[in-house]
């Protein structure tokens, strides 16, 4: 648990990333540059720095949603073993 005086305090101003991601970043800069590639370019690229069909399929679709709704229920049965 975070010491007292650095936890989050409710009604407290947030002084944290309040203007979120900077505009113009690095990310925005590489896929620019990428698009402008041409396609010979691109296959060059990627087979050089060994970008897995996965991470190709992320690039350019984005990350596969994690949140699965799962219900579970679960049951124990202990078994004792006498020596």
């Amino acid at each position: 648990m975070p010491k007292e005086d650095t936890q989050f305090k409710p009604g407290a101003e947030w002084k944290g990333n309040a203007g979120g991601r900077p505009k113009g970043t690095m990310k925005n800069y590489l896929a620019q540059k990428f698009m402008e590639m041409t396609d010979k370019d691109k296959e060059v690229f990627l087979k050089l720095h060994k970008v897995t069909g996965k991470d190709q399929i992320e690039f350019g679709e984005g990350k596969a949603k994690q949140d699965m709704g799962l219900e579970v229920e679960m049951t124990a049965k202990i078994i004792s073993v006498d020596e």
